[in-house]
């Protein structure tokens, strides 16, 4: 049985996303990319909010901005030969108006951080 390993949902959960990898890399072949702030995700639990209310609330940040440690995740990757499919993906709240907020700077965020 193979896994789509999201990272982000990962971290979101409080599992160690680069030791999950590495644990599960040979049945591995798609992986999620994500990030999470985690000053977003202390105050949703702390308020004991869900997950919508954290969707709503940012606690999806662009890469490289939040709490997934992606330069050990990369490493952990090329170390055990990865060669299958990456999807970077920003879960937004669709209520943002400005599309360029939502969409686009979280993608040129990707390409300067990966």
């Amino acid at each position: 049985v193979y896994l789509c390993l999201d990272v982000g949902h990962c971290a979101y959960a409080g599992i160690d996303p680069v030791k999950m990898y590495r644990q599960y890399a040979s049945r591995t072949p798609f992986l999620h990319f994500k990030d999470i702030d985690g000053a977003v995700l202390e105050r949703l639990q702390k308020q004991k909010l869900g997950f919508w209310d954290g969707v709503s609330g940012g606690v999806f940040c662009p890469l490289g901005h939040g709490v997934v440690d992606f330069p050990g995740l990369l490493r952990a990757m090329k170390a055990e030969g990865f060669s299958g499919w990456v999807t970077v993906e920003q879960d937004a709240d669709n209520k943002i108006a400005d599309v360029d907020a939502r969409l686009q700077k979280p993608f040129e965020c990707c390409k300067l951080n990966m």
